[in-house]
């Protein structure tokens, strides 16, 4: 759908940003890495409560812009041998072989991944993604299944929510009130604690499927320092967003 631009005025400086309508629960802000500011809200909420919004989050949104200012676009990703990779939370050299089954391995400080055709840049993306997946679903879907034995008791749902793992380009990761969480592939490439803010995040959404004062007061309870762990997950990837 299109979006109309509006504007607010936060002290001295004016942030402009686009409303955008679609069909979700909640509202969520994000902030581009060219400086862009979209603020998407559902299709019958009121303009009014978007800009309630937008000054409650001006401070933040405000930092945002200047990080993006002083670091610039974010870099591609590449993946060729030499090229650095995160994985929970740590920088790994990409090491580039032939060598079949395709798979990746962990050795010290490197990734060695071992392709069919190792000047694929493709290919070698692919054999990359595959690897990632397969760790996020055996990692995450254990801080899922830990998180919700701790949060059962506030959760309105009897049993443990499904659990999908997608590649997603805005969010790192989404819920719906049919007891289902999505999960970013990419989230595993990001330290542990990372990992532990997005699950929380989702899981409280089982419950309050909105950003109130009530969401954020059941994050505080499981997670108190849920504010400094957004903050880290946003220095590494500001294209995302917790949602």
């Amino acid at each position: 759908m299109a979006a109309d631009i509006l504007e607010h005025q936060h002290r001295d400086q004016v942030i402009r940003y686009h409303l955008r309508r679609t069909r979700r629960k909640s509202i969520g802000v994000y902030v581009f890495p060219d400086g862009r500011v979209e603020v998407r809200i559902p299709l019958r909420a009121r303009q009014a409560r978007a800009e309630a919004y937008v000054a409650q989050m001006s401070d933040w949104i405000v930092q945002q812009l200047a990080r993006c200012s002083s670091e610039g676009p974010q870099r591609p990703v590449r993946y060729e041998s030499g090229t650095e990779h995160y994985y929970a939370g740590r920088l790994y050299t990409l090491h580039v072989e032939l060598g079949s089954p395709q798979r990746v391995e962990l050795s010290g400080d490197q990734l060695r991944l071992y392709c069919l055709d190792p000047s694929d840049i493709q290919r070698v993306e692919r054999v990359l993604y595959q690897w990632y997946r397969q760790q996020a679903e055996r990692h995450l879907r254990d801080r899922v299944a830990t998180w919700w034995q701790v949060m059962r008791v506030d959760l309105p749902h009897s049993t443990a929510p499904d659990l999908r793992f997608r590649r997603m380009k805005r969010r790192w990761g989404s819920c719906s009130q049919r007891n289902s969480i999505s999960l970013n592939v990419e989230l595993i490439r990001y330290d542990p604690r990372c990992w532990d803010l997005v699950v929380v995040h989702e899981l409280c959404h089982l419950k309050v499927f909105h950003h109130g004062p009530a969401f954020y007061q059941l994050m505080t309870r499981y997670l108190p320092d849920w504010r400094a762990r957004q903050q880290q997950l946003e220095g590494m990837d500001r294209r995302k967003s917790v949602d």
